[in-house]
């Protein structure tokens, strides 16, 4: 694969590096794409063409040589939703509870080549509807005799994390303990066979995960076996080797047969000391009684513990368990060995020289704020205008925010800089912060976007210059603007906006009290001082 990415942040909104490999093993990051998506649920290199999803529904593809958004999609499902692409590469399969259509479990496949949407319905598609009328234009036809058994509850699928194990098959974990423990059935894998036109249950022995945010049974299905997180009462060791001697608590895993269903035997997870487990604020004395005493609560203290295994997947006849401090390899027979820094680089290439385009470079450092050259002020307003004029496509998650530079590149502080251009641009500037609101009121729900800094709301520093113009007739712009912010967590106009208006303008305006109303609770003694 000459190109591939890796993440570098997460915050304003993901950030990737798009890395080209070179027939002498070096590597070049080409590009450093902010992207407008919120967390990622699918990030993929498709030849020259990079696609990615997130949990809002957003889909995007891009050309990488070129630098450049090709096609999107949006789709109705948001955060509970999850994506994968096909084997052969020329579909996405995505999965999601359809906020169209009662929150649904749904398919949806789109074109990889243009993002269209090539078929959706919902899901399961039989196993759930035997008393439905056949839908004769649905993509998959099923005998009127045949009879799925057993029934499944589509409201157990977990659409987060869909799989293709098997070239054309969809799979979905699904678990009934995910609102009642105490009424705990069975789990099983719901498998869409979409070639063969056909659908099935994989049951799985024991009890399922309670918490989607757990890693569910990993399966191994050339050697026949799977793994799954268990349920039953965990071992308490009186004197822990690993532990100097402490009373400890084993976590396990289960090995079993895929085929006949079957537990083969336990496999050790993770030993913590009783101190480590007062320290994770886990009640000892519900562990120590097992699932017999409370069930619903064993298994709420357990889960605590489990989430921190952030991942579980087979690698070739062993398991790879991945915690939030370290990673593990673990044998079907229960033997692990540290899975360190030094053993991936065993496993890979080992000093790998990579350099950065300066464009990288720079992108990678402004991280979604807009460069703004400040020599031609002029240029630099109608710059941030034309950005302000479009905000839905100029931010960044919750980032919106201008960074300020002179001809060498250089910082120049925003109040200096604005306090000198609304001398002859104010009705730029005023243009500026109505366009931004015009979005805030009619897309963002009245939520204010961000400065870098994540305590200044965006346009905080223009809106300041006008204010300290005095000019009245700018009041009901910033009366506005201000009725927007975010009062729990926005600072600036708080500390320094409102003791402005208080200098400036006389208190007694119903504008300026309208402004201050905003902050009332928390400013009435300070404005009273001022």
């Amino acid at each position: 694969m000459r190109y591939y990415i890796e993440q570098a942040v997460s915050s304003p909104s993901p950030g990737l590096r798009i890395i080209e490999r070179h027939q002498d093993g070096s590597e070049t990051v080409i590009w450093y794409l902010q992207t407008q998506h919120s967390h990622l649920i699918l990030q993929e290199v498709q030849g020259e063409h990079l696609l990615l999803g997130d949990w809002d529904g957003k889909f995007s593809r891009f050309h990488i040589p070129s630098q450049s958004l090709t096609h999107t999609q949006q789709l109705t499902g948001k955060v509970s939703i999850g994506a994968v692409l096909s084997r052969g590469g020329f579909t996405i399969m995505v999965t999601m509870n359809n906020e169209n259509d009662y929150n649904i479990p749904t398919l949806v496949r789109l074109d990889c080549n243009n993002l269209s949407i090539l078929s959706d319905f919902r899901l399961p598609f039989e196993l759930n509807d035997e008393d439905d009328e056949e839908d004769e234009d649905s993509e998959l036809d099923t005998d009127d005799d045949e009879e799925f058994e057993p029934q499944i509850d589509c409201y157990t699928l977990d659409v987060y994390r869909p799989t293709e194990p098997i070239a054309g098959q969809l799979w979905l974990y699904a678990c009934n303990t995910n609102s009642n423990w105490e009424n705990a059935t069975a789990h099983e894998f719901y498998r869409l066979d979409l070639l063969a036109q056909q659908e099935s249950l994989l049951p799985l022995p024991g009890v399922g995960n309670a918490n989607n945010d757990l890693c569910m049974p990993a399966l191994n299905l050339t050697a026949n076996l799977g793994v799954m997180l268990s349920w039953e009462a965990a071992p308490v060791i009186a004197q822990s080797a690993e532990h100097n001697g402490e009373q400890a608590i084993q976590l396990q895993l289960e090995l079993f047969d895929i085929e006949l269903c079957e537990v083969i035997r336990k496999l050790p997870l993770r030993t913590y000391s009783f101190e480590q487990l007062q320290q994770r604020s886990v009640d000892i004395d519900v562990l120590q009684e097992g699932p017999e005493e409370d069930a619903e609560q064993y298994f709420e203290e357990l889960a605590d513990l489990y989430e921190e295994l952030k991942e579980m997947r087979w690698q070739k006849d062993k398991l790879l368990l991945t915690f939030e401090d370290q990673s593990l390899l673990l044998d079907i027979n229960g033997h692990a060995e540290l899975f360190t820094a030094a053993s991936k680089a065993a496993n890979s290439h080992p000093d790998i020289k990579r350099s950065y385009l300066p464009e990288a470079i720079l992108a990678e450092q402004l991280a979604g704020c807009h460069p703004i050259k400040t020599d031609d002020i002029p240029q630099a307003m109608q710059q941030m205008l034309a950005l302000c004029k479009d905000v839905g496509s100029a931010s960044y998650g919750d980032l919106f925010s201008f960074a300020l530079v002179d001809s060498a590149g250089n910082k120049v502080e925003p109040t200096p800089f604005y306090q000198q251009a609304v001398q002859q641009h104010a009705e730029f500037m005023q243009e500026m912060v109505a366009n931004y609101c015009d979005y805030l009121d009619t897309t963002r729900l009245k939520n204010n976007l961000w400065e870098g800094d994540y305590c200044t709301g965006s346009l905080c520093h223009v809106v300041y210059a006008l204010a300290s113009t005095g000019d009245v007739t700018k009041l009901p712009l910033i009366n506005r603007f201000v009725s927007f912010i975010d009062t729990d967590h926005e600072s600036f106009v708080r500390d320094d906006l409102l003791p402005k208006l208080a200098v400036v303008f006389d208190e007694n305006l119903p504008l300026v009290q309208n402004i201050r109303g905003w902050y009332e609770d928390d400013w009435e003694d300070d404005w009273q001082e001022e």
